[in-house]
C-alpha cells in the first residue's frame, strides 16, 4: 500500500491515509477507520483529528466516534 499522509494523533497514536484503501490508525495494532480517501487532514487539539472527505464532508473524529461538522 502506498502511504499518501501520516500524522501523529496524541502521543501515541499514527493516522495514515492509504489512498484508495482507506484511514488507518496505529498504535501497536492497525484499525482502519473509514473506507474513504481523504484529501486532507489535520490534528485538532491532542486528541481530534478533522478529515476533509470532499463531497462525503468535514468530519471530526475524537479517538472514538466520528461527527461531520461541515458539508
Amino acid at each position: 500500500m502506498i502511504i499518501l499522509t501520516m500524522v501523529s494523533l496524541g502521543n501515541e497514536i499514527l493516522i495514515v491515509d492509504f489512498g484508495q484503501n482507506g484511514l488507518w490508525s496505529y498504535d501497536g495494532t492497525w484499525v482502519k477507520l473509514s473506507h474513504l480517501d481523504p484529501l486532507r487532514m489535520i490534528t485538532w487539539g491532542e486528541s481530534n483529528l478533522v478529515v476533509d472527505y470532499g463531497s462525503h464532508g468535514l468530519w471530526k473524529f475524537d479517538q472514538s466516534d466520528w461527527e461531520k461538522i461541515g458539508l
